[in-house]
């Protein structure tokens, strides 16, 4: 059994530095990295070329945009068992790859495993299987570089949806489309504190946030109620949460006006999706 990971990138290159150096310190080589540029100019090759790696690595350039687009071109390209997905700024603990593999290999009945995000917060320490009910509640809070899945069950759900993601009007919600597809087919997901994955923290000062993207990922939560038919109490709560943030931080422009753009995005996310 070996893994297969996908990276996408675009207007990158040299922060996929730290990602090659923790592949390069993994205690297992059984595995391949996919790079799927997406970048106008030879800046990725550029930086390759002089950067030594100590692993599998397979480099294709395609011409399309778009997040989900790349990491299905990366899918039909894999030749291992277990696919996994690491932005091009993200890090490894340098023992994960060895730890996938032991996982599934003693769990064969676990179609896949979602990682620990160290830089995000999650009060999650104990291992748990993901229900359907966690589903339908859409209490559901994972990134695609946490997600680690059988290849053949990708093939089966159909890969990512290319209308979710970016650079897309629904700027977000492959990953957790992904997720509820698998779910829905009762394929059994298991959740691993001790699989841990790093990424950079997200800009805590709003008043460098880019209001508009928030508006753009927020669409992809609300495509994904109704694409998947979600309950309209789901809907609602979560239309009425950034409200009561709203009201709550009445006083904070920037808040106010990050949850607004949450607000109307989500709208219209479901307004809009078809």
């Amino acid at each position: 059994m070996k893994i297969t990971l996908i990276t996408a990138t675009y207007n990158r290159s040299k922060e996929i530095k730290y990602l090659l150096e923790s592949l390069n310190n993994q205690t297992s080589k059984d595995f391949e990295l996919i790079i799927v540029d997406q970048n106008k100019d030879d800046r990725m090759i550029n930086f390759l070329e002089n950067f030594n790696y100590n692993f599998i690595l397979r480099y294709f350039k395609i011409n399309e945009i778009g997040l989900s687009k790349a990491r299905n071109y990366g899918i039909r390209e894999a030749n291992y068992d277990i696919v996994g997905f690491p932005d091009d700024d993200c890090v490894y603990s340098n023992n994960l790859i060895e730890k996938l593999l032991d996982f599934f290999i003693n769990n064969i009945n676990i179609d896949g495993v979602l990682a620990k995000n160290i830089h995000k917060v999650d009060k999650h320490n104990n291992e748990y299987l993901i229900t359907k009910k966690s589903i339908e509640n859409f209490n559901i809070r994972f990134d695609s570089i946490q997600i680690f899945l059988k290849l053949n069950l990708l093939k089966e759900i159909g890969f990512f949806d290319e209308k979710l993601g970016l650079p897309n009007w629904f700027a977000s919600g492959e990953e957790t489309d992904i997720l509820i597809k698998l779910m829905m087919k009762d394929k059994i997901i298991y959740y691993s504190p001790f699989l841990n994955v790093y990424h950079p923290a997200s800009v805590n000062n709003l008043k460098n946030i880019n209001f508009d993207n928030i508006r753009k990922r927020s669409r992809g939560t609300g495509a994904l109620w109704k694409k998947h038919n979600f309950k309209k109490l789901v809907i609602i709560r979560g239309l009425v949460s950034p409200v009561f943030r709203i009201l709550l931080y009445f006083y904070n422009f920037y808040r106010v006006r990050y949850y607004w753009n949450v607000f109307i995005g989500r709208i219209e996310g479901y307004r809009y999706w078809n």
